[in-house]
């Protein structure tokens, strides 16, 4: 792995100034390589700093894991107006997806899950509007909501491939696609709800 680490960058000044220089370059290297396959080495010397500073700043490359992932969170959620494309634009997913798949415990990565809970209250504020029938699950809908989002994030070439949809979704077809995708979640959340009203004549 430490040959495809490029030269070391001037060295960061401050305790806040290495500790961010770590995080960037843990999110770099871990979303372009997997968390297995860089070691601690490896991001010290894309930060450019001594490999020491990890024990001293994280205590181990587990913590700093977490900690790399939790940060990217946290910068998804400071852009706050546009969730999906804060979201699309971060190397989180891919961070997340190679940790998942080297069979890491997300409970351990993230000790909490706030883009998540923004989902699962936007979703309950639904359901108390009359949008999603009450006796869906918001928990369970969101889920499939994020199921749907992230495979979208992680694989949207191979989509768009074998859609034919092209190389590329930008523009006018993306944001029918993010229509499409509210669309199709709401509908799911009103399901049998909404057809056992309609049958019993209470709608809504």
């Amino acid at each position: 792995m430490t040959d495809r680490v490029p030269p070391r960058p001037p060295r960061p000044r401050g305790r806040e100034a290495v500790r961010r220089a770590l995080l960037a370059a843990a999110a770099a290297l871990f979303a372009e390589h997997g968390i297995a396959a860089v070691s601690v080495r490896d991001v010290a010397r894309r930060a450019g700093v001594n490999h020491g500073l990890i024990h001293r700043h994280f205590g181990s490359k587990e913590r700093l894991v977490a900690a790399t992932i939790e940060g990217l969170v946290d910068d998804i959620r400071a852009r706050g107006t546009d969730l999906d494309g804060a979201v699309g634009a971060s190397p989180y997913v891919r961070v997340l997806a190679h940790a998942l798949l080297e069979g890491q415990d997300p409970r351990r990565l993230q000790r909490a899950f706030p883009v998540v809970d923004d989902l699962l209250r936007a979703a309950r504020s639904a359901q108390d509007q009359g949008v999603i029938a009450r006796d869906v699950d918001v928990r369970t809908l969101t889920a499939l909501g994020m199921a749907a989002g992230l495979g979208w994030l992680v694989f949207e070439p191979y989509l768009l491939a074998a859609t034919g949809l092209g190389v590329k979704l930008a523009g006018r077809r993306r944001r029918e696609a993010r229509a499409l995708w509210g669309r199709l979640i709401v509908g799911l959340g009103q399901g049998n709800g909404v057809q056992s009203r309609a049958r019993s004549g209470r709608g809504m």
